[in-house]
């Protein structure tokens, strides 16, 4: 077979694959817009057409994902409007799609705007990104004392505690966590303790 008829090949079997994607991602569009209220369908859209976004290295299928982009965004704002308690985790997901979609301008406000619904560790996390690349170290301990009350999960608290120290620019991690409470401290230095791995000889 000649070249252009492998080319030809290729081509045909990247299209074969990128179908069943779009399929996925137009039921899932369809199955939110029906239910314009229901957080889950609206998520899994979401998620759905960011994957695809991020994923497709192909300029004509990206720009075939980035045509549902507004209906997707449409389906995530009524989404948000009708769920507060899912707010933070609608408003952080349509912050990665923006991303993915080439709309970076608009993310800050959107990470912003999850942790003024309710303070989380993604958005922090986020934020903390933000901050570090900015300089503004002074903004890291407000921002890791308004978020530590809202987790209970202990890996959750592990890596924001991690965050905070590495973005504040402390010498020690003891400095780095000044604004910690005494039990917060002995937690994370027992957590780093454990997840140190083994040195072998």
């Amino acid at each position: 077979m000649n070249r252009l008829g492998v080319c030809a090949l290729f081509l045909l079997g990247s299209v074969a694959i990128a179908q069943p994607e779009f399929s996925v991602l137009d039921q899932r569009i369809e199955a939110a817009q029906r239910n314009p209220s229901d957080a889950r369908l609206a998520l899994e859209a979401t998620q759905t057409l960011r994957d695809v976004l991020r994923d497709s290295a192909d300029a004509e299928l990206r720009e075939r994902a980035l045509v549902r982009v507004a209906a997707v965004e449409a389906i995530v704002n009524q989404a948000i409007a009708a769920n507060s308690n899912d707010a933070p985790l609608l408003l952080m997901e349509k912050a990665s799609l923006l991303f993915n979609a080439g709309r970076k301008g608009e993310v800050e406000a959107l990470v912003r705007a999850s942790m003024d619904a309710r303070p989380n560790l993604d958005a922090a996390l986020a934020l903390l990104g933000i901050h570090a690349r900015r300089g503004e170290r002074d903004q890291v301990i407000p921002l890791c004392q308004r978020t530590r009350p809202q987790l209970f999960r202990e890996s959750q608290v592990w890596e924001l505690l991690d965050a905070c120290i590495k973005h504040s620019g402390a010498l020690t991690p003891e400095l780095g966590l000044s604004w910690a409470s005494a039990e917060d401290k002995a937690f994370y230095f027992r957590e780093s303790q454990r997840r140190a791995p083994t040195a072998n000889p």
